[in-house]
């Protein structure tokens, strides 16, 4: 690994504040290492706290680990973004094949469809108010089908 990391192949263009940092600076053991310290930054001084570190290398290996637990089939997935709440991974798994996804909130609903999600579920019933604002991310995003978990109708 070589030059300097950044999220910029999965990053909207629009967003300038990402940290730079060097991939020579990183060291990372291979993920099957028992005990090691894959997570160790030389330069950790350089960095303003807090940060949000994201190891791209170990994003991409779990998203790959996803799709051989379901034999392979990346369209038997629907990860919840919740875990991870970023646009740069939801592209990474729709990179992966992935194209369906979950979220608990309207806010993650309008992210996941503007980082090109194609199949959108709300995991929650929604309630009167969220109606409207689903109603207008389908009106932004026509090419994304929402879907709404619903109890009764």
């Amino acid at each position: 690994m070589d030059g300097t990391w950044t999220l910029k192949d999965y990053m909207d263009p629009n967003f300038t504040s990402a940290i730079q940092i060097p991939t020579s600076k990183l060291f990372i053991s291979p993920m099957s290492a028992p005990n090691s310290n894959w997570f160790h930054i030389e330069n950790v001084a350089d960095l303003p706290s807090p940060s949000l570190l994201v190891y791209p290398d170990r994003v991409e290996a779990n998203i790959r680990r996803m799709v051989e637990i379901v034999g392979g089939d990346p369209a038997r997935l629907r990860p919840h973004v919740k875990t991870h709440k970023m646009a740069e991974v939801i592209k990474m798994q729709l990179d992966a094949g992935i194209t369906k996804f979950k979220c608990a909130t309207i806010a993650e609903m309008e992210m996941t469809a503007g980082a090109g999600a194609k199949d959108v579920l709300f995991a929650f019933q929604p309630v009167a108010t969220n109606i409207d604002r689903i109603r207008q991310l389908q009106e932004k995003f026509p090419d994304t089908a929402f879907s709404l978990s619903l109890i009764h109708i």
